[in-house]
This record gives C-alpha cells, sequence and structure tokens, in this order.
C-alpha cells in the first residue's frame, strides 16, 4: 500500500472509533413532577410562586404570596418546541392583584432550574418571568 492511503485508513480508522456523544435526553412531563418556587421578576414588591406539577395533564397548581395572594390550578395544553405550555386558572382571593387566566410555559435549563413565561388572557397585564427552582422536600 502506498504511504498516503496507509495515513488516510488510519485517520479514518481512528474517527470511527471515536464514541459518538449522546445528546442530553429531552425532559418529559413526567420529569417535572414535584414543588418548584422563584420569585416573579418585573413586580414590585417581588411576588413569590410556588408550582407543584403532576406530571400529568391535571394535577398541578400554583399559588403567588407576598404582596398578592391567590392560587389556581394549571391545565397541560401540550408541547411546543423545548416548553411545556400550560393554561393557569387562578381563584381569586385578591381580586385587586390577580388576573384570572394566562398561558404559563415552562423550559427546563441545562442548570436543572425552569424558565417560567406567563402571559395573561383578556387582561391587558405585563407578561412576567421567573426562574423556578426545584424545592427539595425534607423527610
Amino acid at each position: 500500500m502506498r504511504p498516503r492511503l496507509l495515513v488516510v485508513i488510519a485517520a479514518l480508522s481512528a474517527l470511527l472509533a471515536v464514541p459518538a456523544l449522546a445528546p442530553a435526553a429531552e425532559p418529559t412531563l413526567g420529569s417535572l413532577r414535584g414543588p418548584w418556587a422563584g420569585t416573579l421578576t418585573g413586580a414590585d414588591p417581588a411576588i413569590e410562586i410556588s408550582v407543584r406539577l403532576s406530571g400529568g395533564k391535571r394535577g398541578s397548581t400554583i399559588a403567588f404570596t407576598g404582596d398578592i395572594e391567590c392560587s389556581g390550578v394549571l391545565i397541560y395544553l401540550g408541547r411546543r418546541g423545548g416548553s411545556f405550555r400550560f393554561s393557569e386558572q387562578v381563584r381569586l382571593s385578591d381580586p385587586g392583584g390577580c388576573t384570572p387566566l394566562g398561558v404559563v410555559r415552562l423550559r427546563m435549563r441545562a442548570d436543572g432550574r425552569l424558565d417560567y413565561h406567563w402571559s395573561a388572557v383578556g387582561a391587558d397585564v405585563s407578561p412576567g418571568r421567573a426562574v423556578l427552582e426545584r424545592v427539595l422536600l425534607e423527610g
């Protein structure tokens, strides 16, 4: 064999011997299951958010504390790209500060936290954002 051909064969053999890197596993709705918490940005004063995701289409809850006190349910609408979309339906315990309907988009970050994006439905309210961290349960 010619030396040039040997070099090409050796290079191809080295490339084939390197294992392919497995892509990171896509998060599933079930992988989001559990309690999450964070602070809504853009709110003055700050509004704390607590989200408990059921991992299913129904059964997830959300609560806001701080200057406003309200809670509600999240109903899974589906996935678009890397975002999980939910309909938010809030029970108005504080009608002056809570918006009854919204859409929540959650996206898993590489660091294991969730990007939270909220937009109102049928109301002229600025969108909200937060970074949610998984709440570790003691016990």
